[in-house]
């Protein structure tokens, strides 16, 4: 299930993953036409020591909205896409009280060679990241019946690594209505796919005796 690169690869027509199969750059560079991912699929990851690259033309990479282990981003030389590793590094959630509690999240990269600030500072103009925190309201069968998004603009997004921050979200309101939320980000790319990872909880007192 596994394909892992030995050597640079060129393939001269569209690579489509059907099936399940996942390929490991390993350090190496993988050239085609194009790659379109289906969901399910198969999914492009990149293990090796040194930077791996997906070199089809920008716009050819296409995820189609599949759950995805490493993020591509498209390199500074232009000549295709790299793979690098999320880590949302996520705090503790803080309780303020019974029903409000408060989180910062600051998404960081592993491998490639490139660094978050590289990465998310202008993401979104340059890759097409859009980054939202979601609060999912879980009933007592464990179902998210309710989701609540907030969108981190752009400009908030640079001057969290520009300033060495977080971003930085209040939740007030959070009552026992619902057993528990879940914090989770959510990164999208242009190339459809999505990253996603929870990052805390928080279940609210049923009464002040029970906090």
């Amino acid at each position: 299930a596994v394909i892992t690169l030995v050597n640079d690869v060129e393939y001269d027509a569209v690579l489509t993953f059907m099936k399940n199969i996942q390929i490991d750059l390993n350090g190496y560079t993988l050239k085609a036409a194009g790659v379109a991912v289906f969901a399910n699929g198969g999914s492009i990851v990149d293990n090796g020591e040194t930077k791996g690259l997906l070199e089809v033309p920008k716009g050819y990479l296409i995820m189609n909205h599949a759950q995805y282990p490493m993020l591509p981003v498209w390199n500074e030389e232009g000549t295709g896409y790299v793979f690098v590793g999320v880590n949302p590094q996520a705090k503790d959630v803080v309780i303020n009280s019974e029903n409000s509690f408060s989180i910062e999240v600051r998404p960081s990269i592993a491998g490639g060679g490139l660094s978050s600030g590289d990465v998310f500072a202008d993401g979104i103009e340059d890759n097409g990241l859009v980054m939202t925190i979601n609060v999912k309201c879980i009933d007592e069968t464990g179902v998210a019946t309710e989701t609540l998004h907030f969108a981190v603009s752009e400009d908030l997004i640079k001057s969290v690594y520009s300033n060495l921050t977080s971003v930085k979200l209040t939740v007030n309101g959070a009552n026992n209505s619902f057993a528990k939320y879940v914090i989770e980000v959510v990164i999208t790319s242009e190339t459809g796919l999505t990253y996603s990872a929870e990052v805390g909880s928080f279940i609210p007192a049923t009464s002040t005796d029970e906090q």
